[in-house]
């Protein structure tokens, strides 16, 4: 065993030991998720002051990668084991209940389809992390760039029940609403979803319930969790500052 963990140590492969945890599906680690119940808040990674803010509050990551993917982000300290970076992680999200796994931006039509399939397993790897050494609950956060990517989309996912999917960019872009459309019935199809968890600023759940439509059809739950900046808008409806 210490031989391996020397090896592992010397060439730059510490975070085997997460992946040994799980097994391939086809190209990706496996990950679980089957819970029955779901958040109802939804925070970003760089608001601590919000990881509890209800009892089911969720923590995500959909900002640009540079603000949580840098040289020194988890991503980072998780490949080059920096026990020192990781500590800091662990007491910065001490107490998270639940976590939406990285959006780790996808590169439509790139000529190298690699990069997408690294940031994927990116991703993964780190929501291996938030499972073993935090013991806590991770919602995969389903990406995609075109049809062709669906099937990475949910490469690994064959036991998680729960998925997660963003449709902040659909509601004024018909062609990103097509393709979230696509996206939803691929999962659907493909997974054996309970429940489907939408991050969304719009204060219309009308409107995410007829994109999810297809989900909702196939007796798949659509949650929509609140956040501050869809609280924010429903005021603004509403006439409030």
């Amino acid at each position: 065993m210490r031989k391996t963990k020397n090896l592992n140590s010397k060439i730059n492969m510490e975070y085997y030991d997460l992946l040994a945890t799980t097994t391939p599906d086809k190209y990706m680690p496996k990950l679980e998720c089957n819970i029955d119940i779901y958040p109802d808040y939804i925070t970003s990674f760089n608001r601590p002051g919000k990881f509890n803010y209800t009892s089911h509050t969720a923590v995500a990551f959909y900002e640009w990668d540079s603000l949580f993917n840098g040289q020194k982000g988890l991503l980072n300290s998780i490949i080059y084991n920096d026990k020192k970076r990781l500590d800091y992680f662990k007491k910065k999200y001490h107490g998270v209940k639940y976590f939406i796994s990285p959006d780790y931006s996808l590169i439509n039509n790139f000529e190298y389809p690699l990069v997408n399939m690294i940031r994927v397993f990116e991703a993964r790897l780190v929501s291996l992390w938030f499972t073993m050494e935090l013991n806590t609950i991770v919602i995969p956060n389903m990406t995609y760039t075109n049809d062709d990517s669906f099937e990475l989309m949910v490469d690994g996912l064959k036991d998680c029940h729960v998925v997660c999917f963003s449709a902040v960019s659909c509601i004024t872009d018909i062609d990103a609403r097509l393709l979230l459309e696509k996206a939803v019935k691929y999962a659907v199809d493909n997974l054996e979803l309970h429940a489907i968890i939408v991050y969304t600023t719009t204060y219309d759940d009308s409107i995410i319930l007829d994109i999810f439509k297809y989900a909702v059809n196939n007796n798949v739950k659509i949650i929509i969790p609140e956040n501050s900046l869809r609280i924010s808008n429903r005021g603004k409806k509403n006439g409030k500052n």
